[in-house]
């Protein structure tokens, strides 16, 4: 993946990279929208913004903006196969000197699992779908999907007990029995 937004960057210049992915499907414009405020309020001083590190968001409203020094600097210098995977792990880990900032939401909605990675992922979504815009034609937002699970709050066990990065924990494994001994996550996913 890192290959890839380096290709993509090299093909369309740019000063920065704004960066959401396809596994999110109730992704919030609003939310997003703040994400990408912060870095341009912040561009002189930061490397790096999301919304991710620590999350605070429900997984699946993740964002991150990042300049285009800092992707190529992570192209050049990540070695390890899960960074190169994960497009910002080298970026997020405080070791490499990049200068981060992160958007936090209060109250912590983290424990909230919007994103599809698993099967019981997608029947969480389906249903959101269901009752916020059964045709399709609705948009909506994160507080209309808090709204819903206030009133059915069943569907929060549709997925859960998944955990979040799952998919980032299983490539540091593979690290470590590839490389030798890799860092531990914070809770954000981020190297320690």
């Amino acid at each position: 993946m890192l290959d890839r937004f380096r290709a993509a960057l090299r093909a369309h210049p740019a000063e920065a990279v704004a960066r959401v992915t396809a596994d999110c499907p109730l992704l919030d414009p609003e939310v997003s929208g703040i994400v990408v405020r912060e870095y341009l309020r912040h561009r002189g001083e930061a490397d790096y913004v999301s919304n991710v590190d620590p999350p605070t968001y429900p997984d699946g409203l993740d964002t991150e903006v990042f300049s285009a020094e800092a992707l190529e600097r992570a192209w050049r210098e990540a070695v390890r196969p899960s960074d190169r995977e994960h497009v910002t792990t080298f970026i997020r880990d405080r070791r490499n000197g990049f200068r981060l900032r992160n958007v936090a939401h209060a109250p912590d909605l983290s424990a909230h699992r919007w994103t599809v990675d698993e099967p019981p992922d997608l029947d969480f979504v389906r249903s959101v779908y269901r009752e916020l815009s059964p045709d399709g034609a609705r948009r909506f937002a994160m507080r209309d999907v808090l709204a819903l699970l206030d009133a059915r709050s069943e569907l929060l066990a549709l997925n859960g007990g998944i955990r979040r990065n799952e998919g980032l924990e299983r490539s540091r494994r593979l690290d470590e029995r590839q490389l030798g001994a890799a860092p531990t996550l914070s809770e954000g996913g981020a190297p320690r």
